[in-house]
């Protein structure tokens, strides 16, 4: 029998867990977010793996890491939905979050909208420049534009990295600030809070993001839109006004991602920015086709199986690269982790400089290692929680690992069902601010394991920092003048 055949437990579980109301909810987007890639990514992993180019040395070995790999996401994903089944009928949790607004966020929104439009501006701007300063300072010392270069592979800096990974804590740095103050400035162009000078964050918008797209980093330039996306899906009511926003939205990701896209045959958008950039010497060094190694492997791909490769691409990594991840761990001997990787991940704002523990034990570094792949053409396969929960606990992680997302998912919906209905100003904030959490915690975590944590603590700390400039004056006045609230 498949082992396949059981995947139907989960999808059972799925099902049962789902809420119908309202049907769109922290919970709901949770189960169809984590359970749905997984699935059908366990389905087409037999053209996953048809499309991988592994070499096997130990072909039994092989097939009974791919078996385990699909039995620990059917109990992963049972173990998940069962969690958020079984707190619905504790009688210790049932009770709900009153339907009420706590008076510090209550400040925190009044702050928000206190807050003169020439500070919103000149704070996001100090922001956005010094995100795309380390950018361009780590461009110009390493002689590496990834978008102007050959290939996917120049975003790890591939034949610069000796001038390069003494620069990597300030170039990470430099993305994450820039996806958060684009976040940070998205809310209020949405708020429509600075009225005739809202142009302006446009411009800091889009100077933000062409720094971004410069560095071939989707996930990072992506992130404010995709966010927002989120926040306005969870708002449950979308107006006119938002509607149009939303399909803009959709619009400038689909626009972007063809753009941006170094596989593209001709590339004449890169090719007059990179003309614009870069001199007329150093220009002539770049190419802007596919690189001659990949075009028979190109050409040799029917319509049918480039449309499967993308599902597979899409869906059927996770389990796939679970499967090459036990396969190289039992091959090689390893020892479990015993929680360490996590730790790196938790701990993974400490640059590496500051931090041996990280350069050993930070999970994309582990499986580079394990994989025996270079790091200076690849950022390591995509290990999810369940492959990461695996080599360092074994199947203890798989089952305690997803009852602790179960638990902080069901809270989470809880604290969502309790938000009260109040203006649309501060309701998308709130929405946006839980799906951020969402995103990372339990979407991130379950696809990327523990650099989800990472990447959560950066951009938490760099937001957090950005409010408190923010509100920082306005709270010490209101400490001053108390009588202004009343």
């Amino acid at each position: 029998m498949d082992i396949r055949f059981l995947l139907t437990l989960p999808f059972i579980l799925s099902i049962l867990a789902l809420k119908r109301f309202p049907l769109i909810s922290v919970r709901n987007i949770s189960i169809i977010g984590v359970s749905v890639p997984l699935i059908i990514g366990a389905i087409l992993l037999p053209y996953s793996i048809e499309f991988d180019r592994f070499e096997v040395v130990n072909s039994q070995l092989y097939v009974t890491s791919i078996k385990t790999s699909i039995m620990l996401t059917i109990i992963a994903l049972s173990v998940f939905m069962l969690t958020i089944l079984i707190l619905d009928n504790i009688n210790i949790v049932k009770k709900r979050i009153k339907n009420s607004m706590p008076d510090t966020v209550r400040s925190f929104f009044i702050g928000l909208e206190t807050v003169p439009a020439i500070r919103i501006f000149t704070i996001l701007s100090v922001f956005t420049i010094i995100g795309s300063s380390f950018i361009w300072f780590t461009f110009l010392q390493t002689g590496n534009i990834p978008y102007c270069s050959l290939d996917v592979s120049s975003k790890y800096f591939s034949g610069f990295t000796e001038k390069y990974i003494p620069l990597r804590p300030l170039y990470v740095l430099g993305q994450q600030i820039l996806s958060v103050s684009g976040l940070v400035i998205l809310l209020f162009i949405l708020k429509g809070r600075i009225d005739k000078k809202f142009f302006l964050l446009i411009l800091l918008l889009v100077l933000g993001t062409f720094t971004l797209l410069l560095t071939l980093k989707r996930g990072e330039m992506f992130f404010p839109i995709v966010t927002i996306i989120g926040g306005i899906i969870l708002l449950n009511k979308i107006d006119k006004h938002i509607f149009v926003y939303l399909i803009l939205l959709i619009t400038i990701i689909f626009s972007t991602a063809f753009v941006i896209d170094p596989g593209h045959k001709d590339r004449p958008f890169a090719k007059k920015i990179c003309e614009i950039i870069l001199p007329k010497a150093e220009f002539s060094k770049f190419e802007f086709e596919i690189a001659k190694a990949k075009l028979p492997e190109a050409k040799q791909y029917t319509l049918t199986n480039r449309i499967t490769k993308l599902f597979t691409d899409s869906f059927g990594i996770q389990i796939r690269e679970t499967a090459r991840l036990i396969y190289n761990f039992n091959l090689k001997g390893i020892k479990f982790f015993n929680g360490k990787t996590f730790i790196a991940g938790f701990l993974g704002f400490i640059p590496t400089e500051y931090f041996s523990f990280k350069e050993k034990y930070q999970i994309g570094r582990v499986t580079l290692s394990l994989f025996d792949l270079n790091k200076e053409t690849s950022g390591g396969p995509r290990i999810g929680l369940i492959g990461e929960g695996y080599i360092n606990f074994g199947y203890t992680g798989i089952f305690i690992l997803p009852v602790i997302i179960g638990i902080v998912v069901w809270f989470l919906n809880e604290f969502y069902l309790s938000i009260p209905n109040t203006n649309f100003e501060y309701k998308i904030l709130l929405m946006t601010i839980v799906f951020f959490i969402l995103n990372h915690i339990v979407l991130g975590l379950f696809t990327d394991g523990s650099g989800a944590i990472q990447t959560f603590i950066i951009r938490f700390i760099i937001m957090s920092v950005i409010f408190v400039l923010l509100l920082y004056k306005n709270q010490l006045q209101r400490r001053l003048h108390p009588h202004n609230d009343k």
